[in-house]
């Protein structure tokens, strides 16, 4: 460690190095350390020195390192298909590693159950210098011929949070590739709404994976994948937020590497996936033949930001935002819904 951080000393001090971002400068130093080490006649000992007068052999073969780094932003095109205020994030998230490159990016409308994101993420691209903003859900559609003609100079794509068929002639435009990112470790629970729905089976994790696109749903290979622990509190706004997080921990370990091509992409395991329908109302209802913890996860991978599960009280659909396991008991017959006790409760918030 003492090693890596004089050389990022020296580095630093050199009159050339660029303004890059945290990140890139984290990048970029790796590889410079990885060029010295290998440098032929560069020793530990040149390594750890903070002596100037050790390093002039090994300019010649730094400077053009940084070179391409100041130049290599502003002349990156990058594609984003993203959806919901995940996306948003991302977008912001990828801006800021790479201030420099030019930005194209597809959005739709949001359904009328879900939170707006659509004008947001509008807004944020159009303040964005070198950018460009569509709104579109169907890209492969005739209308959009002429606009994904001018994605020609394009080098890599990124899916966050889409929800439509993306056709081969349009993820095959990128010079690099089109990649996707899932919320789930693949490849289990490819399809949709992969959190809810592992919420609800009572998962004790999730992840996201971060995968190359591929003819068949979220069967691409894995470029990286992390574990996103699921609590048995948390609800699937915390479940959500957590993964949302790890979208952007991934990115920001994998972006370079998808850039200049040298990342890894391992193929899944096909006779190990498993697969998600899209979530319709019926599958909110609590079935109340299940028992207590399966109702339990029902409610809390169902609330706030999504519709709700729900039930009928005297003939009136009553929403459950929030709920508790109050009884930790363990029995020995098997009677789901048959009532066992009764509890006092404050008040009724957690029922509309």
């Amino acid at each position: 460690m003492e090693a890596t951080f004089n050389v990022v000393d020296w580095l630093l001090r050199l009159p050339v190095w660029p303004d890059l971002s945290d990140a890139q400068i984290r990048h970029v130093t790796d590889s410079l350390i990885e060029i010295v080490l290998n440098t032929e006649g560069a020793s530990t000992s040149a390594v750890t020195s903070s002596n100037d007068s050790v390093w002039p052999e090994l300019v010649s073969t730094c400077l053009p390192t940084l070179h391409d780094a100041r130049t290599t932003n502003s002349n990156i095109h990058i594609c984003v298909l993203a959806a919901t205020r995940r996306g948003l994030l991302f977008i912001q998230k990828i801006r800021a590693l790479i201030p420099d490159a030019k930005f194209t990016v597809f959005s739709f409308k949001e359904d009328a159950n879900e939170p707006p994101f659509l004008e947001s993420i509008r807004s944020f691209v159009q303040s964005m210098e070198n950018s460009s903003f569509h709104e579109a859900r169907q890209l492969g559609h005739q209308k959009h011929a002429g606009l994904l003609e001018s994605l020609g100079d394009v080098d890599v794509m990124f899916c966050v949070s889409w929800r439509y068929v993306i056709p081969s002639r349009v993820y095959n435009i990128p010079r690099k590739s089109t990649f996707v990112f899932h919320d789930s470790l693949l490849p289990r629970y490819r399809g949709f709404a992969p959190t809810v729905w592992s919420m609800v089976n009572g998962e004790k994790q999730t992840g996201v994976t971060l995968m190359t696109i591929g003819e068949d749903m979220d069967a691409g290979d894995v470029v990286g994948q992390e574990i996103v622990e699921v609590g048995s509190n948390d609800t699937i706004t915390t479940a959500m937020e957590n993964v949302t997080q790890r979208y952007l921990s991934l990115l920001e370990k994998t972006i370079f590497s998808i850039l200049e091509g040298t990342f890894e992409a391992v193929a899944q395991d096909h006779s190990e996936a498993t697969y998600t329908v899209k979530r319709t109302m019926v599958d909110y209802e609590i079935n109340w033949s299940a028992d207590a913890t399966s109702c339990y996860n029902m409610v809390r991978a169902c609330t706030k930001p999504y519709p709700g599960a729900f039930t009928y009280l005297n003939g009136k659909q009553c929403h459950i935002w929030d709920a508790a396991l109050l009884d930790t008991r363990r029995f020995e017959s098997s009677s789901p819904g048959r009532v066992a006790g009764f509890w006092s409760l404050d008040d009724l918030k957690g029922i509309s």
